[in-house]
């Protein structure tokens, strides 16, 4: 989940699930009070508990549709004019009747006299009560996932044409930072850590994120003196401290543990018979 959406991103999606349950509740109980629909006075606590845990069942179908999408959007290589969006839209439809679906069944679960016989009329109650409000905010979730793509891809062809920019001789990976843009000396870097479709640069004291392939960046910092030491670890051989390779590991010298997979144990030891007097 870490990897879809960061710490300001769930922050944005629960601010926006706790006002559409605080609106869809404040919402049924002015209607139920002004047309007077039941015969009791009812809480607006009772009101808000309904529609919190039909919005937990969106959330939680929702998750498929995250998933699907970043998987959709997060390719390095891929267009994202070309995208199947009737495929992503068919999705969302789909997954709002299930939600709609789950609702209903709980719904009658929830109650000692009623039956499954309801089943297709509270399945209608709570499609036209949430299916569009259900389906659009799928579709908000897709729209999401795709600007954060977009962002990514422009970020990824504006770092590298920094890159590009600067001489053989002074070549350094340009990372962003926040707000500001840091250049990397390939010398300040400790390893690379592959993550998801981005990768992540250590140095002694922090972490960068960049949106380009382990593939690439072993082709690229090889002559620079880093080592692929496993399929998600590239590491740069001045900052190796010591190996273990009872356990896989290697030390560093910033005191992290990188761990070796058999054919990273077989290059760190050619490299160290090279050296070695």
């Amino acid at each position: 989940m870490s990897k879809l959406l960061n710490r300001r991103s769930l922050l944005y999606l629960f601010a926006t699930l706790t006002l559409l349950v605080v609106f869809d509740a404040s919402q049924q109980k002015f209607y139920v009070d002004t047309f007077q629909l039941s015969e009791n006075a009812i809480a607006f606590s009772e009101f808000l508990l309904n529609h919190l845990s039909r919005w937990m069942i969106w959330l939680l179908f929702a998750f498929p549709i995250l998933i699907l999408s970043h998987k959709t959007f997060q390719l390095e290589t891929s267009d994202l004019r070309q995208i199947n969006y009737f495929k992503l839209t068919g999705l969302s439809l789909s997954t709002t009747l299930f939600a709609i679906l789950s609702i209903a069944i709980l719904s009658i679960f929830s109650e000692n006299n009623a039956t499954i016989a309801l089943l297709p009329e509270r399945f209608t109650f709570f499609f036209y009560q949430k299916g569009i409000t259900f389906l659009l905010a799928y579709l908000a979730v897709i729209l999401f996932v795709k600007m954060a793509a977009q962002s990514k891809t422009i970020e990824a062809q504006w770092v590298e044409l920094e890159n590009l920019k600067q001489g053989e001789g002074e070549r350094k990976i340009i990372v962003k930072h926040g707000d500001y843009t840091k250049p990397l000396h390939f010398k300040d870097i400790c390893w690379i850590q592959a993550d998801d479709y981005c990768v992540r640069i250590h140095t002694i004291d922090k972490s960068y994120y960049l949106r380009k392939s382990m593939k690439f960046l072993e082709k690229e910092l090889k002559p620079h003196g880093f080592l692929r030491v496993h399929r998600g670890a590239l590491l740069n051989l001045e900052f190796i401290d010591s190996l273990n390779f009872e356990s896989s590991k290697v030390k560093l010298s910033n005191k992290e543990e990188v761990k070796i997979s058999k054919s990273g144990e077989q290059a760190l030891k050619a490299v160290l018979d090279n050296i070695s007097l």
